[in-house]
């Protein structure tokens, strides 16, 4: 499974695109997609993954540059995800 960063509130979580269980929030619109799917053991090491929760953690946003952010939200548009979330 995968080890994730909630992109709101710094916790851990199992998935990209699961619902937080401390803050509750899901990723729902294609930016908050991509964040949660860079933030993740499949694109960083874990230590940096911990590095990042804890700043978020200490009221930190994290944001992707903008060919980052693109890259990824073409990624997840080519892979079907957003029609199987509407």
């Amino acid at each position: 499974m995968t080890v994730a960063i909630c992109f709101n509130c710094g916790e851990i979580k199992w998935g990209a695109f699961t619902l937080c269980k401390k803050c509750n929030i899901l990723p729902k619109n294609k930016e908050d997609m991509a964040l949660s799917v860079f933030l993740t053991d499949h694109c960083l090491d874990k230590s940096i993954l911990n590095q990042i929760a804890l700043s978020i953690k200490n009221g930190e946003k994290v944001e992707l540059s903008s060919e980052i952010l693109y890259n990824w939200i073409a990624q997840i548009e080519n892979s079907g995800i957003l029609k199987q979330t509407d």
